[in-house]
């Protein structure tokens, strides 16, 4: 049983000392049950089914993103459908456990470089990459459990915002080099001209179009309803816009010159069920392989 809180501080959840992880999560715990239900229920209206539309395309795009050049980097082992479920799978878990159903849980530029080089690591030790892969992440839970039991998140405020600034330059940046790069790669791969082309098009008019309607709301036509919509869904309105001219008139004559997203017809990994024999890697073997996972 977890001692109650001695003070104010410690009541949010800003204790120190030994038991300041059961104290603290206790105290998690007491402050979002009262309003667990209501974050729920209360806050559902239009307004909110805009910001779902708006997190879910904004969330996916740089999943399929990403998850592209995952599938490059891995050579099929993780892919759109792997990136795509794990991402709706942690998000339901993370909303349903800590009362917040609005939030993005995805992956990243930082992941992406990580689970890289996890791959270029299981390569050199000639094992297994899921499975490594799969004992890495174990650790990293672990590792993420003891500084939430431990209360080390209380010493998040002797950092300053100047880390949170240059994370989000680094995100910024990565998505901004990935995305150009994507689109110069169009030019150098063997495909024709007009569907790099069209596909350097279709990448412009998505931003723009979704620059110039989140904007609506200084408009003069219209309603002020018919604005705010309008702002409110402007990115999922440029990428169905998009999306449906990129299959329709001569930009669909060039069928298979466009690249699309690999997405297997049937329920399955990227790559296809597994063939021969699996190695199986114990939690021992995993820890022993030169402590690379634990680091």
């Amino acid at each position: 049983m977890c001692p109650p809180p001695a003070d104010k501080s410690e009541a949010l959840g800003l204790c120190s000392g030994p038991s300041a992880g059961c104290r603290g999560i206790a105290a998690d715990i007491r402050r979002r049950r009262p309003w667990y239900k209501s974050d729920w229920l209360d806050g559902w209206n239009a307004k909110t089914t805009a910001s779902i539309f708006y997190m879910f395309f904004t969330s996916i795009a740089p999943a399929i993103t990403f998850a592209e050049l995952l599938d490059s980097a891995t050579h099929g082992k993780i892919g759109v459908v792997e990136v795509c479920l794990s991402s709706c799978v942690s998000g339901l878990i993370f909303s349903v456990f800590a009362g917040q159903p609005l939030v993005i849980v995805g992956v990243t530029g930082p992941v992406t470089i990580l689970t890289i080089t996890i791959y270029q690591m299981a390569d050199a030790l000639n094992i297994k990459f899921l499975y490594f892969y799969s004992w890495a992440q174990i650790f990293a839970g672990l590792m993420h459990m003891a500084v939430a039991a431990l209360g080390w998140c209380d010493y998040i405020k002797y950092i300053t915002n100047f880390s949170c600034h240059t994370f989000g330059l680094l995100i910024a940046t990565i998505y901004a080099v990935v995305g150009w790069t994507s689109v110069v790669k169009y030019y150098t791969r063997s495909m024709p001209f007009a569907a790099a082309l069209l596909q350097t098009i279709i990448a412009m008019g998505v931003v723009l179009v979704a620059t110039f309607l989140s904007d609506a709301r200084r408009w003069t036509l219209g309603t002020e309803k018919l604005r705010v919509f309008v702002s409110d869904y402007a990115p999922t309105m440029a990428i169905i816009l998009w999306t449906g001219i990129s299959k329709i008139g001569r930009a669909g004559h060039l069928g298979g010159d466009l690249p699309r997203v690999n997405v297997p017809r049937n329920f399955g990994t990227t790559d296809g069920p597994a063939t021969g024999a699996r190695e199986r890697i114990s939690s021992r073997d995993a820890f022993s392989r030169r402590g690379v996972v634990f680091v």
